[in-house]
């Protein structure tokens, strides 16, 4: 029966430690992973009649995003980067989730309206180099992301930001494209015939994740966020964090043999004494001794104990008897 308890609970214990492990090493995943999310709003002259929608596409994805629950020992588990593409294309705002929720959706209208003056030409190129930028860091632990607004149509100042260069529907030539290849990429209101052309680079770039939606296709495209950071572990690191979980793992079985050892061991004990209690049995209370019993009350035999005869004590008489003569 002990040895039945005994295979009971090392069972039990085997079957935490495997669901403890699996959480641990799920929970090892995702230690330390980041999204860093970059969105590119086109403020040019030539993107005006969607830019407010651009805009608005935008709010409503950062407003998504700050309703992302945050446990209070997660410092942010998003990395938010703004770039407005104009004639010279800059990084308006940046923060986490935590400065994202605090922040005034009007504050970022506002930031991309004060470009007015910059909106006579669009440096593409320079955009999504300053986008490369901000979404360098290890594949392993960030996991990046860029949507950009924009029709891609390429027009770079020259001496003055109101003088631009001929306009160019395709990408760059010296466009650095190495840096999106773990980059999840998409695309918004990209006009037809220039979603072709971008479309044939990106696929002899081999960018599987780098998606282009044309004007139709963006109206009826839902922009969703990101979902929850994946560290992506290499399988040398899987293999190091399995080592040490098993290490742990029989650390843990060990001490508990012995703490099931010494539990069957006090139980014998228990039991054998309770056997050897009922077979020599248990000695009795102490009993009080007999008092005496008075002598009255002993019986002699021959019947009852004759009464004591009682003296008659003879006093002499003061009277003087008779005289004789």
């Amino acid at each position: 029966m002990n040895k039945m308890r005994a295979k009971m609970w090392t069972g039990i214990l085997v079957a935490f430690w495997l669901l403890f492990g699996t959480a641990l090493s799920d929970a090892a995943v995702s230690k330390g992973a980041v999204n860093r999310v970059v969105v590119v709003v086109d403020c040019s002259g030539s993107f005006k009649a969607r830019r407010m929608e651009a805009i608005q596409a935008t709010t409503r994805l950062l407003e998504s995003m700050a309703q992302t629950k945050l446990h209070r020992w997660e410092t942010g588990s998003s990395e938010i980067i703004l770039i407005a593409l104009d004639a010279m294309p800059e990084v308006i705002w940046k923060g986490g989730l935590k400065e994202l929720k605090k922040a005034d959706r009007n504050e970022w209208t506002a930031r991309f309206n004060a470009r007015k003056d910059l909106t006579g030409c669009t440096d593409v190129k320079g955009a999504l180099e300053l986008a490369a930028t901000a979404l360098e860091g290890n594949p392993a632990l960030v996991n990046k992301y860029l949507l950009v607004f924009s029709d891609l149509v390429h027009e770079p100042p020259t001496t003055s930001v109101k003088r631009c260069q001929k306009a160019l529907y395709g990408p760059s030539p010296d466009l650095p494209w190495e840096a999106f290849q773990d980059v999840s990429v998409s695309v918004f209101w990209v006009p037809a015939d220039i979603k072709l052309t971008w479309d044939r680079v990106v696929k002899e770039q081999g960018l599987q994740a780098f998606k282009l939606f044309s004007v139709s296709q963006s109206d009826a495209e839902k922009i969703s966020p990101p979902p929850k950071p994946v560290r992506v572990v290499c399988e040398a690191e899987r293999a190091e964090s399995r080592a040490a979980l098993v290490g742990i793992g029989t650390g843990m079985l060990k001490w508990a043999g012995y703490l099931l050892g010494g539990l069957v061991g006090l139980a014998i004990l228990v039991s054998v004494g309770a056997r050897l209690r009922q077979r020599f049995g248990r000695p009795g209370p102490p009993q009080p001794r007999p008092r005496p019993l008075p002598l009255s009350s002993i019986q002699r035999p021959g019947g009852p104990r004759p009464l004591p005869l009682r003296r008659t004590l003879v006093v002499p008489s003061s009277v003087p008897g008779p005289r004789t003569h």
